[in-house]
């Protein structure tokens, strides 16, 4: 990145930090390491609060800040940056009241306050996108119950909202594609303004075909809202036009997402940790 981090935190509206290092990342992504805190501002866009001491991924798009991508752990960030620290991440996470004791429960990926920060995002985008408009949120369950909850809080249009529920024949973590619906929507959507709202995108195998049902039905529009989308999953190409968050391919569990229906209930997204 020309002119390194002192122009890339030049380009922020009141914000103080003391970057430790940073890095620039595959896919338009820069690692930066800080040891402040503070809230970022960038061409208006709001990056939500930077916590001390965090290792923060960010997205960069034409030489500019577009948002908060996700929370590293610090000691990971440590290896990848190659800098020498004194960081316990377990230990770090407890004193901030973020990690159960629960050995399943890995490195957090994306915490409370930046999914909070990024859902407040999609709402001020999707409330400008459809103003005037005849909304409708189609939850898919059980996961995105979480997410579709505090989405609709952040919305300042009016809305509607219905659930579908769906199986997908396959392995437990592979979708064939082949999918059953488990519950349908109330009411038909012909007509109307959809946004499905999914809490994550995988190989997008099941999306795809619900995609190809509910266009079927001959909506005036129809559009994804995925709170996680794992692109190097990705089986087929799809229009996802609101995403919270890119991560790794890796299990994640939280904030709707669950294993065996266990860790719902965590107000954070973490690695599930298997062995």
């Amino acid at each position: 990145m020309a002119g390194g981090w002192r122009d890339f935190l030049g380009s922020w509206e009141g914000f103080r930090v003391v970057p430790e290092a940073y890095r620039e990342l595959d896919g338009g992504r820069v690692l930066l390491l800080l040891g402040n805190t503070g809230r970022g501002k960038t061409s208006g866009l709001d990056l939500g609060e930077i916590r001390t001491k965090s290792a923060n991924l960010f997205e960069i798009r034409d030489g500019k800040v577009t948002r908060l991508v996700a929370y590293w752990d610090r000691d990971r960030a440590l290896d990848e940056l190659g800098v020498a620290g004194e960081s316990d991440s377990a230990s770090a996470a407890t004193s901030r009241g973020t990690a159960p004791a629960d050995s399943e429960i890995g490195e957090v990926l994306v915490e409370a306050d930046a999914l909070e920060a990024r859902v407040r995002e999609l709402g001020a985008e999707i409330s400008r996108d459809y103003e005037g408009r005849d909304l409708l949120l189609v939850g898919i369950l059980k996961g995105a119950v979480f997410f579709l909850s505090d989405l609709m809080r952040a919305l300042t249009v009016p809305c509607e909202v219905d659930f579908m529920a769906l199986a997908s024949y396959g392995s437990s973590t592979d979708s064939s594609g082949v999918v059953r619906i488990l519950k349908d929507l109330d009411a038909p959507i012909e007509g109307r303004d959809v946004v499905i709202v999914e809490d994550i995108v995988d190989s997008g195998l099941t999306l795809s075909y619900l995609l190809r049902t509910l266009e079927a039905r001959q909506p005036a529009s129809l559009e994804v809202c995925a709170l996680l989308t794992k692109p190097e999953r990705r089986k087929v190409e799809l229009p996802i036009r609101y995403v919270g968050f890119e991560i790794e391919n890796r299990f994640v569990i939280g904030y709707g997402l669950d294993h065996a229906q266990r860790f719902r209930n965590l107000p954070y997204v973490a690695v599930l940790n298997e062995g």
